[in-house]
């Protein structure tokens, strides 16, 4: 979980470069699919979502991370 952290703080350092949004990251790491998604009230904090790779559905789970952002009260 610790990598992606690092790789969610990376790639929003990233965005603010080049002056964009992140909606979401997906990153495939062997057996495992990691969801990373900012937080729309607070872009410095985000949701990870750690799937199996096998089974996982990443088009759902997206759709299902953005509706507990959405929730989420900071």
């Amino acid at each position: 979980m610790a990598a992606a952290v690092g790789l969610g703080r990376a790639h929003l350092r990233a965005m603010d470069l080049v002056d964009d949004s992140v909606e979401d990251i997906l990153v495939t790491l062997g057996r495992s699919v990691l969801l990373i998604r900012p937080l729309p009230q607070s872009p410095k904090a985000f949701l990870c979502v750690t799937m199996d790779g096998e089974t996982a559905n990443p088009g759902l789970a997206r759709v299902q991370l953005r509706r507990v952002a959405l929730s989420v009260r900071l």
